[in-house]
């Protein structure tokens, strides 16, 4: 085996799972050989790897078989064409692309599976409104990695993330809110992220299920939390749904003088991003707000 394959394998790996050198090294080895490691400066023991592939999720066998082969390029491929036709919610293209792959050896590992779990899990609520069939997907992916670790890696958080919005589609809204705050707990304790985008997407969800239930001034808390993330991360991401929520907040507390500017925020964000569709929606909702002619509707 090639060390300085074998370094870039578990890199990738590690990255992957969202864990930092230290986290990796915790109990097994110190921060500074796992850099060694990956730098292709050392080879770890046979105890060592064992270790490091438990933390990782994967068989000892797999770093063997993977230096030698270039599966790890397919498998990011793969990783990022579920990710693309999730986000546009074609379910049952992602679904082709999982069926395909779950029986394929490159997935046998823990790291990997836990990915198709996760995705069937999210396709079955989407596709099916089997409710108690999606969580159980989902809840066991988690635990394919989660096992002694004391924290959530990236990955893990976004599966928890899901877990709470299914909950909240299904209407189970104290339940969703119970997980959407287990997860920005556990964000806490990473100390950097791959995805600055993760934060965003939890508080906007989060927002929305505090809406559902009701407390409004608790959402635009959260929402507020969103929006300065957007502007620290310097990004548009989920800008305008976090100004329209706040909006619709300020709404049900009959609140129109701050309504409206919230509203305003959402169309500029929604015209910096290009999307016609949203600007014109809550134009439309302005409109109706200034004329009381109407109700606002939320979306997303």
């Amino acid at each position: 085996m090639h060390l300085g394959n074998l370094g870039k394998v578990i890199k990738d790996l590690r990255v992957h799972s969202g864990l930092t050198q230290s986290q990796l090294a915790e109990g097994i080895c110190t921060q500074a050989q796992i850099s060694k490691l990956e730098n292709g400066s050392e080879m770890p023991s046979s105890i060592t790897l064992f270790l490091i592939s438990g933390r990782l999720g994967v068989d000892m066998n797999y770093f063997f078989n993977i230096t030698s082969t270039p599966r790890l390029d397919y498998v990011k491929e793969f990783i990022k064409q579920v990710r693309y036709y999730t986000g546009k919610r074609e379910y049952e293209e992602v679904l082709t692309l999982l069926k395909a792959e779950e029986t394929s050896p490159i997935f046998n590992n823990s790291f990997n599976k836990q990915f198709i779990l996760w995705h069937e899990g999210i396709c079955i609520y989407y596709l099916t409104g089997d409710y108690s069939k999606s969580i159980d997907k989902l809840e066991t992916a988690l635990e394919l990695t989660k096992k002694e670790r004391k924290v959530y890696s990236e990955r893990e958080i976004e599966i928890l993330n899901s877990i709470a919005i299914i909950h909240d589609e299904h209407k189970q809204y104290e339940l969703a809110s119970i997980v959407f705050e287990e997860a920005l707990n556990y964000i806490t304790f990473l100390p950097t992220l791959q995805d600055n985008k993760i934060p965003i997407r939890i508080l906007y969800g989060y927002s929305k299920t505090l809406r559902s239930l009701g407390k409004y001034k608790e959402s635009i808390e959260q929402c507020n939390r969103g929006i300065l993330l957007c502007r620290r991360s310097e990004v548009l991401y989920l800008m305008g749904e976090l100004y329209f929520q706040k909006g619709l907040n300020y709404k049900s507390l009959e609140d129109v003088d701050n309504a409206l500017p919230n509203f305003t925020m959402a169309t500029r964000a929604f015209s910096l991003e290009e999307n016609k569709a949203y600007e014109d929606f809550v134009n439309k909702q302005i409109d109706a707000l200034k004329h009381k002619d109407g109700s606002c509707v939320p979306f997303g």
